[in-house]
């Protein structure tokens, strides 16, 4: 359960990196005359909406893992998307993304709400390594002794000459064979 919450939580940060993305794209294009002012914003202005309440299904995701360390850090971007929401500096209007400063604060919004999806991108990949797939160490340690008995049994036929070719080719295919010095048993 945990894992497919994390997957989630991985797959939303990889769509908010990628509408973060999309938007540095498009001020790029703006900044070179590539598309008009209204064009930017009509596409941009949904992405970005959508970009802000994703935070929402990812705290709860990582809420329910029982990640603190990530909810925490999903709470304090959120915050600051509320701050930003406050300050009604989340719409983008058409007549002011000319204007330098304008563009200036979207780059270091954008640029912090990037470092925030990459920050949660290497969480959840490092929280999915640690998690591990629950080795069962003695269940290991079982299946080592029962193909060394095995392994040994053969080896006794072998060199006793008791072997036949459909044991040792049923060994090979079943076990994949044991290598010493280069030679198969």
């Amino acid at each position: 359960m945990p894992v497919m919450l994390l997957l989630a939580v991985l797959a939303m940060s990889v769509i908010g990196f990628g509408i973060i993305l999309y938007a540095m794209c498009l001020m790029g294009d703006l900044q070179s005359d590539y598309i008009n002012p209204y064009s930017f914003v009509d596409r941009l202005n949904g992405k970005l909406k959508f970009e802000c309440w994703m935070h929402v299904p990812m705290l709860c995701c990582c809420a329910c893992a029982g990640y603190p360390i990530g909810s925490v850090a999903i709470v304090a971007s959120a915050g600051y998307r509320y701050w930003v929401h406050k300050r009604n500096d989340l719409d983008l209007d058409p007549t002011m993304v000319f204007r330098q400063a304008t563009q200036d604060k979207l780059w270091t919004r954008w640029l912090i709400v990037l470092g925030f999806h990459v920050a949660a991108f290497f969480y959840v990949i490092v929280s999915l390594v640690m998690l591990g797939p629950g080795i069962d160490y003695e269940r290991m340690r079982q299946i080592h002794e029962t193909n060394a008995a095995f392994h040994a049994d053969l080896r006794r036929q072998v060199h006793s000459g008791n072997a036949s070719f459909t044991t040792i080719m049923a060994h090979s295919m079943t076990t994949g064979g044991m290598m010493h010095g280069g030679m198969m048993f």
